[in-house]
């Protein structure tokens, strides 16, 4: 799966998690993340850029479980964790204090792409 219309940050960011998938990315102390949540992932990240969303890329990281992280952090963060089977992911969001909201939650990402 490669990137299509995102912009440059994004499509690095994408090639870069890649590696995460292959070998023994932190020596055997977690699994490996799940292909099917990356591609869950990439899908969900493509469509809202595919939308006109025009966030910085987040970073892609290995997540619990075999699933995967999308973290975003400027004026305020965002944190999506995408799980193995790329079923329900959960979010949180803060705004880092400037009037201490957060916000938390699950979105079917199947129903997304």
């Amino acid at each position: 799966m490669t990137p299509g219309r995102a912009d440059d940050g994004l499509a690095d960011a994408i090639r870069r998690s890649q590696s995460m998938l292959e070998g023994d990315w932190d020596e055997g102390e977690s699994p490996r993340p799940s292909r099917a949540a990356w591609e869950c992932a990439v899908r969900f990240l493509m469509a809202n850029a595919d939308a006109g969303a025009t966030f910085p890329p987040p970073r892609i990281l290995p997540g619990p479980d075999g699933g995967i992280d999308l973290h975003w952090e400027f004026r305020c963060e965002l944190l999506v964790n995408v799980p193995a089977d790329g079923g329900v992911a959960s979010f949180y969001g803060d705004d880092k204090n400037r009037a201490s909201t957060t916000i938390k939650g699950t979105i079917s990402l199947t129903e997304t792409h």
